[in-house]
């Protein structure tokens, strides 16, 4: 096959034919195009997979039964390679209830090489083949028909190349004594991805929330729960059913009549129309809940110049570890995992396995002794 070469699959027939292919292989890269501006779930598009001597464009929308991708995904000693795969592995899981596996994401590849944390496709490819890739069709509809030639040989590109740079950062990777390290972050990809969020939990996630009193963020709790089911019901995005803006005002305002809920200005009218009675029986529901079904504020309680200093310190001695090391800061640490391990006394996972010999041990001699101790009766 040539550089330029790829098949379009359409049909069920031809869709067994290339995993027949591929299952012959050690490796195969995979990528997806999907939309989600105006659903819920991601919507697929396109599956693109390539092994060295195949690049196959595959249409879940003309093809319903996938069944052969299920296999093929889940293969055991065929390693399914991706670049920043949490987008992917989710509308994969979403259609073919199956997470790829063994996983290898050149993202984090790069990243345990020293390179930019969330490195770019592009960039890699530029890195490591000296290709300069288009994204003329980046924001294109992959879900409308038909796809333009375009389109198709743009989609293919992000397999092929992708290919072809696995092998070198495998090579990289073992010659640093960092493939067992990257393999096991990869593996924990999967997980992150095969549950939805709790709808119990997201009202935490409403910015301003931490302003609100405890009744009010018992409405407001009550409020995005709701959202959240219905948004998932009607597969529609959360912001078209209420923006978090009116969340927080209903939950301000605690609306009890239609008069009430008609005043407050961020309120849509068709919203008010359609879903006016279920909001206000809703504030109702959670303002009849005793003081004890309150939820508790996440408030953040702000640093001392103390503790910014030492958190910068730490932060600073742990970027000249990452050079060091040449592996990128935030793959050990973030400044949030400082601030945990600062002000909350917590283990993070720089304390623990490869991190911990890599860096850890060493950043703890510059943490204060009675945090060490403290750390050490967790």
């Amino acid at each position: 096959m040539s550089q330029n070469e790829f098949v379009f699959v359409t049909t069920a027939a031809q869709l067994a034919e290339v995993c027949a292919v591929f299952t012959q292989h050690d490796a195969i890269a995979v990528d997806t195009e999907f939309t989600r501006e105006k659903t819920y779930y991601p919507q697929l598009g396109l599956i693109q997979i390539a092994s060295t001597d195949l690049v196959a464009c595959i249409d879940p929308i003309a093809i319903s039964d996938l069944t052969p991708l299920q296999t093929l995904f889940t293969a055991p000693t065929l390693t399914k390679v991706l670049h920043a795969a949490r987008q992917d592995l989710e509308v994969v899981w979403q259609r073919l209830q199956v997470i790829p596996a063994p996983l290898f994401d050149t993202q984090l590849g790069a990243a345990f090489l020293g390179l930019h944390e969330q490195m770019s496709y592009a960039a890699l490819i530029t890195h490591y083949l000296g290709i300069n890739l288009p994204k003329a069709h980046t924001r294109a509809d992959w879900c409308q028909r038909p796809l333009s030639t375009e389109q198709l040989h743009y989609a293919a590109d992000d397999v092929r190349y992708l290919i072809a740079v696995y092998p070198q950062l495998l090579t990289a990777l073992r010659d640093k004594g960092r493939l067992v390290w990257c393999r096991h972050e990869c593996d924990q990809l999967g997980g992150l991805v095969c549950t939805e969020p709790n709808p119990d939990d997201l009202w935490q996630n409403v910015g301003g929330q931490q302003r609100l009193e405890p009744q009010q963020l018992a409405v407001l709790r009550t409020l995005t729960r709701w959202r959240e089911q219905f948004a998932r019901q009607s597969n529609r995005p959360r912001q078209w059913i209420l923006r978090d803006e009116v969340l927080l005002s209903l939950a301000q305002q605690a609306p009890q009549t239609r008069e009430q809920l008609q005043a407050i200005e961020a309120l849509p009218p068709a919203t008010l129309q359609r879903h006016g009675e279920i909001l206000l029986n809703l504030i109702a529901a959670a303002l009849a809940l005793p003081p004890e079904q309150w939820p508790v504020a996440n408030n953040y309680i702000p640093l001392t110049p103390a503790q910014k200093s030492q958190i910068s310190s730490l932060s600073a001695k742990l970027r000249q570890l990452a050079e060091q090391h040449h592996i990128a800061t935030p793959l050990l640490a973030t400044r949030r995992d400082l601030e945990h391990l600062l002000i909350h006394h917590q283990t993070i996972p720089l304390l623990q396995d490869w991190r911990y010999e890599l860096a850890g041990k060493t950043l703890l001699e510059n943490v204060p002794a009675e945090i060490r101790v403290a750390l050490a009766h967790e």
